[in-house]
């Protein structure tokens, strides 16, 4: 299904069936996906991996440092976009939408819990990300802390998603397509690539 879906229907569907994937599976080509906010009136991208999806309320997440610098982007405008792309299967997907933190719910709590230790520490280090330093640094803690250090500064990072728009490369020829999720529903309509 994932090489050559015909309908919209079965595309929308595996485009979700691969996010979900990428979401759990490190090896999943959509795992690490390219994350765009806007700051004074520029392009920030980073790469960030994804964490968890949630069809039902077109959403998906990543972790972030309530410290980082992309947080008083989100603040001040939390629209934004996602680039995806899988070599293996050669598609690529652009996502828009808005971005909106999460620190304080159950589920950041849960999420906070599955983290490894060696995750944790990068939330336990002493400076905020991004900010200057004299040296080269990994601003990891120096020692040894209390396992929950750092939960203050964790968040989920939901990413709300109002359009998919879906490029396959083939060289007997590219397909595309566009849905719009605002509506409670996909409105899908294929596109020329």
């Amino acid at each position: 299904m994932l090489n050559s879906p015909e309908t919209l229907t079965d595309i929308y569907e595996a485009v979700w069936k691969k996010l979900e994937t990428a979401a759990s599976t490190r090896h999943e080509g959509w795992h690490l996906v390219t994350v765009g906010t806007i700051r004074d009136n520029q392009p920030e991208m980073r790469t960030m991996v994804l964490r968890g999806t949630e069809r039902t309320n077109s959403q998906m997440w990543f972790h972030t440092d309530l410290r980082s610098p992309k947080v008083e982007d989100i603040r001040k405008n939390p629209q934004g976009s996602l680039l995806l792309y899988c070599p293996n299967h050669r598609w690529q997907l652009r996502l828009s939408g808005n971005f909106s933190l999460d620190p304080d719910s159950a589920q950041t709590d849960a999420s906070w819990k599955k983290t490894s230790d060696s995750a944790r520490r990068c939330y336990q280090g002493p400076f905020s990300p991004s900010s200057p330093s004299s040296t080269p640094s990994t601003n990891l803690p120096e020692s040894e802390v209390e396992p929950n250090t750092g939960r203050e500064q964790f968040s989920r990072l939901l990413f709300h998603i109002e359009s998919m728009d879906w490029l396959a490369l083939n060289s007997e020829g590219h397909k595309r397509a566009k849905w719009h999720l605002t509506s409670g529903r996909p409105e899908g309509t294929w596109l020329n690539p």
